[in-house]
């Protein structure tokens, strides 16, 4: 007898996990404009007050009332690290899993693998999230991030943006890419992915977080309701882990934050 259900294919547990994370930080955004429009969100992102009308459906919209919307607070409660910590969890299925998916998915046959591949990835990951939500909690009661969360001074901004820059020509950044790849690798092309598994995940997730990890810490300096810079640091960690596997990428990423930095005081002001 057939099997009339359909087989799900790993593929698209893993872009569901990266639409969720864009429809959330959506939400988020939109929650957050409320009030102050989307240019208090950090640079850029006042492209988007042109269109609030048709992006923003009044305060009668549901997203208005989402009690899962993070909102920052002098004092903060269970329900602002609850709050965060998805904030940062949804921000990773958005902007890594990207990056891990296209070479995942054209070599794995089996689902359970991949499932347990992908578990111990995140779980390397959501820890990560704990210490960011940490730093936030540090910056915000410091009066170092502003309630909308972004950093309050431009020094600061451009300090941030200025050591991920430099990390970015690092020997532990080379290392880490060198052993995130061979990792990858070797698990794959295995006969059947059979040597991805739980560990293998939390291996890759380490060497990723320590590849990416500063990447991800530069939202602090645009803002981490900043769609813009979301979309841009995923493209350019797609691009550093699936397209080049040279020091060129990272340098040129390194440049980039570099060269911002440099121009961020007048940028963040």
């Amino acid at each position: 007898m057939k099997n009339k259900f359909p087989i799900i294919e790993p593929i698209w547990i893993g872009l569901a996990f990266v639409f969720l994370g864009w429809l959330y930080t959506t939400f988020q955004v939109i929650f957050a404009s409320v009030g102050t429009g989307f240019s208090a969100l950090g640079p850029g992102m006042q492209f988007f007050d042109k269109y609030r009308d048709k992006i923003f459906f009044g305060p009668e919209s549901i997203i208005f009332y989402l009690p899962i919307c993070t909102t920052l607070e002098a004092g903060w409660s269970v329900k602002t690290w609850l709050e965060s910590f998805l904030m940062w969890a949804f921000m990773i299925f958005a902007m890594m899993l990207p990056s891990l998916l296209p070479t995942l998915s054209s070599k794995i046959l089996g689902l359970k693998k991949f499932c347990e591949f992908l578990l111990g990835y995140l779980a390397v990951w959501l820890l990560f999230c704990v210490g960011c939500i940490f730093i936030q909690w540090v910056l915000h009661t410091n009066g170092l991030l502003s309630d909308d969360m972004l950093i309050t001074h431009s020094w600061f901004a451009s300090l941030v943006l200025a050591l991920v820059g430099i990390y970015q020509f690092s020997k532990i950044k080379l290392r880490s890419c060198i052993s995130r790849n061979q990792l990858l690798v070797s698990c794959v092309e295995s006969s059947g992915g059979i040597e991805l598994n739980l560990q293998a995940g939390t291996k890759f997730g380490i060497s990723c977080a320590i590849s990416c990890g500063p990447l991800m810490l530069t939202m602090f300096a645009f803002g981490l309701m900043n769609v813009i810079a979301m979309l841009v640091l995923t493209v350019m960690m797609f691009v550093e882990t699936n397209l080049f596997y040279g020091e060129s990428s990272k340098r040129f990423i390194g440049l980039v934050a570099l060269v911002y930095a440099a121009f961020s005081l007048e940028v963040f002001a």
